[in-house]
């Protein structure tokens, strides 16, 4: 499947044989009120069949497809399924469990946010992203903030076109380097991260709604931990895995 700025199937991700639905500016709807991202990627989800484009940017109004939050089987029932199927294999389950259960709530999370105050802000994930790292850290290379964001910086680009179409960020040239660009919020992109975060505040605490406020903690300090490993001794184990696979 093909993407583009115009494609009714832009930034939705629908079951296999459901038409695609329309978007605002494809002259088959009102035009938006925000104009429509540059950038999308074909996208399918795990094994479901799921298929769509998933934007680089600003997101459309429209309705939720709340079934892909937490996939298309429930947690117990694909848990159950893996350990029928790798049952014989011996593995470090309480890791695996770990992990995969961390990717799961991960992407739960996200999804969730995507289609509740970030949509009501007109935001992706990514999007948002971006702006928490210049909010944060203030004018930033460009090169900084997609480390900062995890995103590569083909990806950034796509994001600050669209970001700075609406007048949230600012970019410049380095004034000792030319080569490099700055990148910043401007004052709208500052009075709407004022705004939004209380808000995405209320979302983090709905999410964590079953947690103790010291489960809340002590979850925090484990995460950390996850990615002290990884800063750590990440990179020399992924150097190993290439001289060893090359």
């Amino acid at each position: 499947m093909t993407c583009s700025a115009t494609s009714p199937s832009i930034a939705w991700l629908f079951p296999p044989g459901e038409p695609a639905p329309a978007l605002s500016g494809t002259g088959q709807d009102p035009a938006p009120k925000r104009p429509l991202w540059t950038h999308a990627v074909p996208h399918t989800i795990g094994g479901s069949g799921a298929r769509g484009c998933v934007p680089t940017g600003l997101v459309p109004p429209g309705p939720v497809r709340m079934w892909l939050l937490t996939g298309y089987h429930t947690l117990a029932e694909t848990e159950n399924a893996v350990r029928a199927k790798l049952g014989g294999i011996p593995l470090l389950w309480e890791r695996m469990e770990a992990v995969a259960n961390l990717h799961r709530a991960a992407t739960a999370v996200r999804l969730h946010f995507e289609n509740s105050v970030l949509r009501t802000a007109g935001l992706t994930w990514t999007a948002f992203v971006v702006l928490w790292v210049v909010w944060i850290f203030g004018e930033k290379e460009t090169r900084h903030v997609a480390a900062e964001s995890g995103i590569t910086k083909g990806t950034l680009t796509g994001v600050m076109k669209t970001l700075e179409a609406h007048g949230l960020v600012t970019r410049r040239k380095h004034p000792e380097d030319g080569r490099l660009v700055l990148l910043a919020l401007t004052s709208e992109g500052e009075r709407l991260m004022r705004e939004l975060f209380p808000e995405f505040n209320q979302e983090e605490a709905f999410v964590t709604d079953r947690l103790s406020p010291a489960e809340c903690t002590e979850l925090a300090v484990s995460l950390r931990e996850i990615v002290k490993q990884l800063e750590e001794k990440g990179e020399e184990r992924r150097q190993a895995a290439v001289a060893r696979d090359g």
